[in-house]
């Protein structure tokens, strides 16, 4: 049988012409390393259905100087059964023009990874790639990397002998840790910070920042909004930021201003890489979104989640925000390895829909009042009461105070994920979508800063606020014969996914909104001495000392946008 297998995969290959390449590498980490991630990526696309091992290695070894060599964890996500179908045709033009990941994407077609070489394959002039994704980083107490790397795939059926062979970096250009000073003012163009993509993403800016177009007077706005919420200290939570001379600084008001470092080590990081512009900001360090619509003055306030009641300006979820800076350290819920850990493919997959979270909301009181009815078709519970407590009782089983704990990985067993809000918006969808399980996503009033390019029907199914029309929809998916609409869904929302949420296109809208925001000051306070400098002195005991080498080819001019 397996004779047999390979034999088919042999001679679908080999229906391909022989001037189309088996394997495409694109992506940020091998086609400009010298572009600091907390974890460099890229990915592999290939027309071989299972990749061998995948190596990032020395070219040679250096005598001189061997404590700066290249010390890399890489991690390599190539279980997905993702696929993509380009046309021979749009190849043998572009191939020579694809430079970038966004490149082969404008070129994809619909692939049902369980059947890439079905029916569809009939079309001769289709050819299919998987993909893979790649990510590598420096070892604890290691910044520097002197020595040229490569990156080197096998085939699976032979280990011995590479099938692709490529330099990452060479003797001559160093390389360095994300915890080193490489300030650029040409990191937004060599991050390709305006693609055609970034800018659709970044319409939510223009679209946050349209309230305060004819310009920020920022001198009354922190008494403002020390007077709105400061009196509320275990209510309201949030930060005075002041970026001066490419330092921050801040000082926080409210309880629980916890949340704060994850905007800390955002700033802290684009200004590693790049030369921010004097501002001044306040930053919500709560769910709320604080400006009010109905204000007869808005107060221009960044803020983790939006409504259609306020005008805050919306940024990155602090959870999409945590899985970038931690990519590495966080490998259950984060995109990269949410995306290439999918082990089964939909069909094998439980029929059901799947859900767990906390009582932050009466829809998911519902959600599992819908289950009970159905239980055939709903794996859904309620892991920690909070906010109605009086009703455990009826959603405990046995009256059991804990549910037993499911990783997030094993969600994706099940066809059918919910995305229901909580306090605000749910702030898993990004990693929902990820995965390869249809997502049913509730209408809200909340969203995140990429809501705006998602379509109903198109990147997930909707369900009405109330969940009223929930059980229906489900019983017909679960009910449902032709699986490929569904999967066609799935598809467009991971391609989604890698388009707008990878970590390039995260630092590109936090440096976006930032630049943007500052054009629009007019005043600002003066400059408070007390106020807190933000350091990374947590990331270098971690990591270690940072050399002066990148540094000395740092600019200092003022960026433009």
């Amino acid at each position: 049988m397996v004779l047999l297998l390979l034999a088919f995969w042999t001679a679908v290959v080999n229906t391909v012409p022989e001037d189309i390449a088996k394997i495409i590498v694109v992506g940020p980490g091998i086609q400009n390393v010298q572009l600091a991630f907390p974890s460099r990526y890229f990915f592999i696309l290939h027309r071989i259905p299972k990749l061998g091992s995948v190596e990032i290695r020395p070219t040679k070894r250096l005598n001189k100087n061997p404590g700066r060599g290249c010390h890399i964890w890489p991690q390599v996500f190539n279980q997905t059964r993702f696929c993509i179908r380009l046309a021979l045709s749009d190849l043998r033009q572009s191939f020579q023009r694809i430079v970038s990941l966004n490149d082969v994407l404008d070129l994809a077609n619909f692939c049902d990874d369980e059947q890439p070489d079905g029916t569809e394959s009939d079309d001769q002039s289709m050819v299919t790639y998987w993909l893979a994704i790649v990510r590598y980083s420096f070892h604890r107490g290691h910044w520097q990397c002197d020595q040229p790397l490569e990156l080197v795939i096998y085939g699976d059926h032979d280990g011995q002998v590479p099938i692709y062979r490529r330099p990452i970096t060479n003797q001559n250009k160093p390389f360095y840790s994300e915890h080193c000073p490489c300030v650029r003012n040409e990191w937004p163009q060599l991050s390709q910070c305006d693609s055609t993509d970034n800018r659709q993403l970044q319409q939510r800016i223009d679209h946050d920042l349209a309230p305060f177009r004819s310009g920020i007077n920022f001198t009354s706005i922190l008494d403002e909004a020390i007077n709105r919420f400061g009196q509320y200290p275990q209510t309201y939570a949030f930060c005075h930021y002041r970026i001066k001379n490419n330092q921050a600084y801040k000082r926080c008001y409210g309880q629980y201003d916890g949340f704060s470092k994850f905007f800390d080590r955002m700033l802290l990081s684009l200004m590693r890489k790049t030369r921010l512009s004097d501002s001044q900001l306040l930053m919500n360090l709560g769910d709320w979104p604080l400006s009010q619509i109905k204000d007869t003055r808005p107060l221009p306030i960044f803020s983790w989640c939006g409504s259609q009641q306020t005008n805050d300006i919306v940024l990155p979820t602090y959870e999409l925000t945590e899985s970038v800076l931690n990519g590495h350290d966080r490998i259950s819920t984060d995109i990269h390895s949410t995306f290439g850990r999918q082990l089964f493919g939909f069909s094998s997959k439980q029929n059901r829909l799947f859900w767990r979270g906390r009582d932050s909301n009466e829809a998911r009181l519902k959600l599992v009042d819908q289950s009970m009815l159905m239980p055939n078709h709903y794996n859904v519970a309620i892991t920690n009461f909070f906010f109605y407590r009086d009703r455990m009782t009826k959603y405990r089983p046995n009256n059991t105070t804990t549910i037993p704990y499911v990783p997030f990985k094993q969600f994706f067993d099940y066809r059918y994920q919910i995305n229901i809000d909580g306090t605000v918006a749910a702030y898993r969808l990004p990693f929902l979508l990820a995965g390869n399980s249809l997502v049913i996503k509730q209408q809200s009033q909340c969203y995140e800063h990429f809501y705006h390019l998602l379509e109903p029907g198109k990147h997930y199914l909707p369900v009405n606020e109330s969940l009223d029309n929930l059980s229906s929809l489900l019983t017909n998916l679960i009910e449902q014969n032709d699986l490929k609409p569904i999967k066609r869904i799935i598809w467009t929302a991971r391609m989604a996914v890698i388009r707008w949420l990878m970590p390039s296109s995260i630092y590109c809208y936090y440096y976006k909104a930032l630049e943007s925001y500052s054009q629009l000051l007019i005043a600002q306070q003066p400059f408070d001495e007390s106020m807190n400098l933000i350091t990374d002195d947590d990331d270098l005991n971690y990591y270690g000392t940072c050399p002066h080498g990148c540094q000395q080819h740092a600019t200092t001019g003022k960026d433009e946008l």
